[in-house]
């Protein structure tokens, strides 16, 4: 399974899977391709702390890293910027303004922020979204390649998911709008150009969830690519190169902000007012019946995403309380409740999760059918996003600085 994969990937291979390219790394599933990455830091010590440098400006979008750069998106009301860093030393390498488009100003949620969008590259080039509706391509040295704008006024709380890219497509997943409205749609644009390649209308509600691609085995041996969506009513997959819909199951229920992942052939959707529900890809048509291995109600998100093995799921909610189900049969093995309120998604490494919360302590723990504690750690700052991982590094947005966590 692709989560397992990752955790294979040796810091030599010269592949996309060892990059945190986008949102929770290369496959949106939260798993570190690195396992030699630090358990311990503390902001007051300066224990585990490589450098830390100060944001240009304020966003709760995630870092991404490729090679020797890290991005990061930042802004207000006025402003609006993608960010340059050198992952060696953190300096500051170049900030691209960006241009506020001629489409409506949405009002904006205060958790949601100006720069709530994790970025993403492909290597040869940065895309950055802002709940302006500003997408923005740029270059690796910050020159602006093509720009576009889209109408995300109607979003309740402002836009906050992620860009996706695959095999030379950028993918905007543009949720807004209540069930009647028919706003929602799925856009597919060439990477290169910004020009649209395809786009579908989707029966679905707002949501702010970012879509993942996985490789799905068939009868017979043969294998298909399915890019898997989450939004209240729905859970739907498509050709991510042509738009069409493979499959759709009635399994979101609320809000939905948490986005799905894939582990042992299984995907799983959690949120809060719904359930925890493992799907099984590969159908066709409506497959609510058919696909649907559990739902089971338990202590669910309304913001962070899960993380999965092939044995275990687990979620965390804003309230601190992190669960441990069985990917089985979806049986909740234990929950621990830190009292602490949470935003950043936990993060697989090797057989450990990594819980950061809001006022950022950091705990590690052993991914295993009891809850055993490692470690305990403390950035010093506030922290809602996600952290992205690199050989021998954790790079981690605080509520004002940018942190690189390693051994000096």
């Amino acid at each position: 399974m692709w989560a397992l994969q990752l955790q294979g990937v040796c810091a030599q291979e010269p592949s996309p899977a060892r990059q945190w390219s986008r949102f929770r790394g290369a496959l949106g599933l939260g798993v570190s391709p690195f396992t030699n990455v630090p358990m311990n830091w503390n902001a007051a010590s300066g224990q585990g702390i490589i450098w830390k440098v100060a944001l240009p400006s304020a966003g709760t979008s995630s870092p991404i890293v490729w090679d020797n750069r890290i991005y990061v998106t930042g802004g207000d009301e006025h402003e609006r910027e993608v960010d340059c860093f050198d992952a060696t030393t953190g300096a500051l390498l170049w900030r691209h303004p960006v241009p506020e488009a001629t489409v409506p100003k949405p009002r904006l949620y205060e958790m949601t922020g100006w720069a709530s969008s994790t970025p993403v590259t492909d290597g040869e080039r940065v895309y950055a979204i802002f709940p302006t509706g500003d997408l923005v391509c740029c270059d690796l040295q910050g020159r602006r390649l093509w720009q576009q704008g889209y109408d995300l006024s109607r979003n309740l709380y402002g836009h906050s998911t992620s860009l996706v890219t695959h095999r030379g497509l950028l993918y905007v997943q543009l949720d807004q709008g209540d069930l009647p409205d028919g706003l929602s749609r799925l856009v597919a644009l060439d990477a290169r150009t910004g020009k649209r390649v395809w786009e579908r209308q989707r029966a679905v509600a707002g949501s702010w969830t970012t879509p993942i691609i996985i490789e799905v085995p068939l009868e017979g041996g043969a294998t298909r690519e399915e890019l898997i969506t989450s939004a209240r009513p729905f859970v739907i997959a498509y050709d991510p190169l042509t738009g069409e819909e493979y499959w759709r199951a009635d399994a979101v229920r609320g809000d939905s902000a948490p986005s799905p992942v894939y582990a042992s052939g299984r995907i799983f959707v959690a949120n809060i007012y719904s359930k925890l529900v493992a799907l099984r890809p590969g159908g066709r048509g409506e497959v609510t019946s058919s696909r649907t291995l559990f739902a089971v109600p338990g202590k669910l998100p309304d913001i962070c995403s899960p993380v999965a093995t092939d044995a275990y799921v687990f979620t965390l909610n804003t309230q601190g309380v992190l669960s441990c189900y069985a990917t089985g049969d979806g049986a909740l093995l234990w929950t621990h409740d830190y009292r602490l309120a949470c935003q950043s998604s936990p993060s697989l490494v090797g057989d450990k999760v990594y819980v950061i919360t809001d006022n950022g302590r950091g705990f590690v723990i052993h991914a295993g059918p009891e809850y055993r504690e490692l470690a305990t750690n403390d950035l010093g700052e506030a922290c809602a996003t996600c952290p992205a991982f690199a050989d021998g590094r954790i790079y981690v947005r605080g509520g004002q600085h940018l942190f690189c966590l390693g051994a000096r």
